[in-house]
């Protein structure tokens, strides 16, 4: 009976001994923020030609991005108006562009560019232009189901012309489906994927070569497995301008699934890639019932955003 004690005992200080080696069972290491928050920031082949890219892992590159400053959008009802985006609700934090959103409930000093004090988004755009290509977010969207406030990435270029000002792109633009108004033709060119606070699991897929009801093309579509997960989703379009066989078209995905396809009113201008959130009135107002953006802050994270070129001949880089 004592061996067998004494063989156990010295059984246990083996096992005890083993347990605190580093290098027999070595403790697990705190993961980086950036693994904890999303697991996966992998952003693929960055080799390609004309690849545009930003991982976010140190400071904002001011060589590539502009926090934006800026109201649009405003409704006439004075319940649904909003403050517009501002600079101090854009920064880098943990390896993630963070685009913040202070609603109803913020009561700091912050302003809006007309002086509004609460629905104060926040808003990246690039600097430099791009054209046809494959245009990719991996984002964590605002987790605020039920409220008046929608994230987005989308593309963005506008300009506005006559058949005096520009003839050649006035017969393109006539062309591509742009109505003109008094002489006049507002290009518009941009393509969307928001997803509305009213209902986060389905977002809206757009695009546009101008303002008006018959000049852009959107389509409502559910994502079934919803996206107020918490988790990072890679929300993604390929901009194919035309020319060489292709046909003008613009195709939307999540994750790598196809949500939908558009071959009318797509955009051929060269355009500034924008990303964040912002309280439009009809991000709440998804059943008809306003839902009011009932919250102080809440963050918007941007893992990775990166551009990869399709060259396409039927891209335009007309001048601002």
């Amino acid at each position: 009976m004592k061996t067998y004690i004494l063989f156990l005992t010295l059984a246990i200080s083996v096992l005890a001994s083993c347990k605190s080696d580093g290098q027999t069972n070595p403790d697990p290491k705190p993961e980086p923020v950036e693994e904890e928050l999303d697991g996966d920031p992998d952003i693929g082949d960055l080799t390609l030609p004309g690849t545009f890219y930003d991982k976010f892992e140190t400071e904002l590159d001011a060589a590539k991005w502009d926090k934006m400053n800026r109201l649009w959008g405003q409704s006439a009802n004075a319940a649904y108006q909003h403050g517009g985006v501002i600079p101090e609700n854009v920064y880098v934090k943990g390896g993630h562009a963070v685009m913040r959103a202070l609603g109803d409930q913020y009561t700091g000093a912050l302003r809006g560019p007309q002086g509004h004090s609460k629905r104060l988004g926040g808003v990246l755009t690039s600097t430099s232009r791009f054209a046809s290509g494959r245009y990719e977010f991996k984002m964590r969207i605002l987790q605020a189901p039920d409220m008046g406030v929608v994230s987005a990435a989308w593309s963005f270029w506008y300009k506005e012309i006559t058949q005096a000002s520009d003839p050649a792109a006035w017969q393109k633009a006539v062309a591509a489906g742009n109505i003109a108004d008094n002489g006049r033709i507002t290009l518009n060119h941009e393509i969307d994927i928001e997803v509305k606070g009213a209902n986060l699991g389905n977002p809206i897929y757009t695009n546009w070569v101008g303002e008006k009801s018959g000049e852009y093309d959107s389509k409502n579509i559910v994502y079934p497995a919803g996206l107020n997960d918490q988790k990072f989703h890679v929300y993604r379009w390929d901009w194919h301008t035309g020319g060489n066989g292709q046909e003008a078209r613009v195709e939307y995905y999540i994750d790598n699934q196809l949500m939908r396809t558009s071959t009318t009113r797509v955009p051929y201008i060269a355009s500034h890639i924008n990303i964040g959130n912002w309280f439009a009135w009809w991000a709440g107002n998804d059943s008809g019932t306003y839902k009011a953006p009932n919250f102080d802050s809440m963050e918007m994270f941007v893992d990775w955003v990166k551009f990869t070129p399709f060259n396409e001949p039927n891209d335009d880089f007309l001048a601002d």
